[in-house]
């Protein structure tokens, strides 16, 4: 795939089954079932309707519980903005969030009920680590926590094991750099805990 965007996808409140319409037979969430496209539309025209140019890939279900679930799946160069929003105005009593992460190096959020934060990576609105601790205190659901940090210390785990069996220079550096990344996403979503849970 190309330049992948990480999601989490958080959908919370009641009848939150109803999201399993949008998911198709392979159990990924059909976006063409939110905002329907006509056949052999061309990648310009599902950026334009969806903010990606492809369906989701490896879409999965990470965590959930009656009145929420947390969804992981990825999407090329950008978040998928414009059917995160779509599903806010099908269900507007859902709190819906997409937590996105850009090649180990920029994340953000999409929110289901404001255009405030653009999910688009390639369109500025984007943290570094750096910039984040603000943005999880003041706009990230409690409920994505315990996901994101089961994530980031998969993804830790992973890395450790392939740097072990990594000779590439070049490849070590960058994996080292990802390593660097999720153990301080983790650290951060760990120490803002409790600022976001009350």
């Amino acid at each position: 795939m190309a330049n992948e965007i990480e999601n989490f996808l958080l959908i919370k409140g009641k009848n939150i089954s109803e999201i399993d319409k949008y998911i198709d037979d392979n159990g990924a969430l059909d976006f063409d079932r939110i905002i329907p496209l006509k056949d052999e539309t061309t990648n310009d025209e599902r950026i334009d309707a969806w903010g990606v140019k492809w369906k989701s890939d490896e879409f999965s279900l990470r965590d959930s519980s009656k009145n929420y679930r947390v969804y992981s799946f990825y999407t090329p160069w950008n978040a998928p903005d414009k059917i995160i929003w779509k599903l806010q105005e099908l269900h507007p009593n859902w709190l819906i969030q997409n937590f996105w992460i850009h090649m180990g190096e920029y994340l953000g959020i999409v929110y289901g009920d404001s255009e405030e934060f653009d999910g688009n990576a390639m369109d500025g609105w984007e943290y570094t680590l750096e910039g984040y601790s603000e943005l999880l205190k003041d706009h990230l659901d409690y409920s994505f926590c315990k996901s994101l940090t089961d994530f980031c210390n998969g993804e830790v785990k992973y890395l450790q094991e392939i740097l072990d069996e990594e000779d590439r220079e070049e490849e070590k550096k960058w994996m080292q750099e990802d390593l660097i990344f999720y153990q301080k996403l983790k650290e951060l979503i760990e120490s803002e805990w409790k600022l976001i849970s009350v």
